[in-house]
C-alpha cells in the first residue's frame, strides 16, 4: 500500500506521528458515540488494510500504534501476522 496515495486525514495523522497517541475524538460524548461512527468523515476513518500495513511492515518502523476515536473500515485481520510492536488499538468501530 502506498504511503502517499489516497490516505484519509486520520491515516495521515498516524504517519505523521508514529508511536504517538492519535486521538481523533471531538470531546462531545454524543458525537463520539461509536454507534454513530457511520457518519464520521475521513478525519476519523482508517482503512483496515492501512492499519495492517502499519502494524506488519517492518520498513514502516512503527513500534506502537495508539489510535482512539476512529472508525476502522473493512476487516482488520491480523491472524498469522507478527504484531509484537502493537501496544494498543482502541478504535470506535470496525465495519464487517
Amino acid at each position: 500500500m502506498s504511503a502517499e496515495v489516497g490516505l484519509t486525514r486520520c491515516e495521515r495523522h498516524l504517519l505523521e506521528a508514529p508511536d504517538a497517541l492519535v486521538d481523533v475524538r471531538e470531546g462531545d460524548p454524543r458525537r463520539d458515540d461509536p454507534a454513530d461512527a457511520g457518519g464520521w468523515g475521513t478525519e476519523r476513518t482508517v482503512r483496515a488494510g492501512f492499519l495492517r500495513d502499519l502494524l506488519t511492515n517492518p520498513a514502516r518502523g512503527i513500534r506502537a500504534l495508539r489510535l482512539q476515536g476512529a472508525r476502522i473500515t473493512g476487516a482488520l485481520d491480523l491472524e498469522g501476522d507478527d504484531v509484537d510492536s502493537l501496544r494498543g488499538l482502541a478504535a470506535g468501530l470496525q465495519d464487517r
